[in-house]
């Protein structure tokens, strides 16, 4: 991807901090994506890229630019030491209007000398034991809720996520918002792809199929629950079905594999590692449930994702995705195999039982939208502009 300069000084300048791509292969890269698109309809956009990981940055906008930045930067305590020192001095250098923090749930600075909006995502790590190492467990519990202190805005992706936040890092909630994740409805609302056939063979999908569709992390993901429910169900019900994993490799990924491997059903579970973005509405459609047991979620795009593309799903019902799926998906304690087997047992039982959601959850998809986010976004930014306006008046009358 080329670098645009063709910027026009009429609309608002959002420097975006996109160091935490992760190769393009994340709920958190998706998000990235998807708001820099929409919000280059009403400004000019600056993100700030790892050089390795623009040519995975799959946006062209006329108003967006590309600022590269070394690839020295992508090992995770230089990353958090460019946001602290680098990133304010690109703000004030190039006089952006605004800054945009994707994921503070992952990385902020400690100063900003332009009025700067932080986006959470979840916080996980106090609700998930073990989740990540302690070096990271501490950077989250103790250093970045000092970071949220000189934010303008933040804005929560969830209402669960809004109360962490309050709960956790005792940010008090009129400095917050809640604005939902979308989904991409041209890609997902679609009846039917041409290339069905192809992508289904291409992953040698013969036979019915359960997709679970997230990155492969243990224990947050909550992978090895899903497959001793699995494990548990009558043998009739899963004769000929398997269960799908589709996502790359995270922590904890090695112990989920050997549990599957030496599970009772081992030959029915597959590992499909990333899917691109492209294929997976075709291994939604096809799937005869989307099962999707994490133990903790800020939103769960492929909730409503896998929901948007008529399959019946099945969620945990707890964090946000309780919230998230409202009464168009089916929901199981995910702390508990027998809840999950027992869900899994009653949809796939009754072929009227799994489909009496469809319409309900497709219209329930209609609420999230990457244009609502863009919205939300602007007029924060306008509500801020305007009142700092009107303090500049109000200090000229005061002299």
């Amino acid at each position: 991807m080329t670098i645009n300069k063709n910027t026009t000084s009429k609309h608002p300048h959002v420097l975006v901090s996109g160091l935490v791509y992760d190769n393009g292969k994340s709920g958190i890269a998706e998000y990235t994506r998807q708001m820099v698109t929409a919000l280059c309809a009403q400004n000019t956009v600056s993100i700030a890229m790892l050089k390795k990981d623009i040519s995975e940055f799959p946006v062209e906008q006329n108003r967006l630019q590309i600022v590269p930045v070394s690839n020295l930067f992508a090992h995770p305590v230089m990353s958090i030491l460019w946001h602290i020192f680098l990133l304010p001095l690109l703000a004030f250098k190039r006089r952006y209007d605004w800054v945009i923090l994707p994921a503070i749930n992952r990385r902020m600075g400690l100063w900003y000398p332009k009025p700067t909006i932080g986006i959470a995502h979840d916080l996980s790590q106090f609700s998930v034991d073990q989740k990540y190492d302690l070096f990271r467990t501490l950077y989250v519990k103790f250093l970045l809720p000092i970071c949220t202190r000189n934010l303008t805005h933040i804005i929560a992706i969830s209402h669960n996520t809004k109360r962490d936040l309050t709960r956790f890092w005792n940010i008090p909630s009129d400095k917050m918002s809640v604005q939902y994740n979308g989904y991409d409805h041209a890609r997902y609302n679609a009846i039917e792809d041409s290339e069905e056939f192809n992508v289904l063979a291409h992953y040698q999908l013969e036979n019915p199929y359960l997709i679970y569709v997230s990155r492969i992390e243990h224990p947050g993901k909550n992978h090895v629950r899903l497959i001793d429910a699995f494990d548990a169900l009558d043998d009739a019900l899963t004769k000929d079905r398997s269960l799908v994993f589709a996502g790359g490799d995270w922590n904890g990924a090695e112990q989920v594999k050997a549990h599957a491997a030496n599970a009772r059903k081992a030959n029915q579970i597959r590992f499909l590692g990333y899917v691109p973005v492209e294929n997976l509405p075709v291994l939604y459609r096809q799937a005869d449930l989307m099962v999707f047991p994490s133990l903790y979620e800020g939103f769960g795009i492929p909730l409503v994702e896998a929901m948007a593309c008529g399959t019946p799903t099945l969620c945990s019902n707890n964090s946000a995705l309780g919230e998230i799926a409202g009464d168009a998906a089916f929901t199981f304690d995910p702390t508990s195999v027998s809840s999950i087997a027992e869900a899994l047992t009653g949809v796939m039982s009754s072929a009227h039982l799994a489909n009496q959601k469809i319409d309900l959850a497709k219209a329930h998809c209609t609420q999230f939208s990457w244009e609502q986010l863009a919205a939300h976004l602007n007029r924060k930014m306008n509500q801020q502009t305007l009142k700092t306006t009107l303090n500049g008046f109000v200090k000229y009358a005061n002299h």
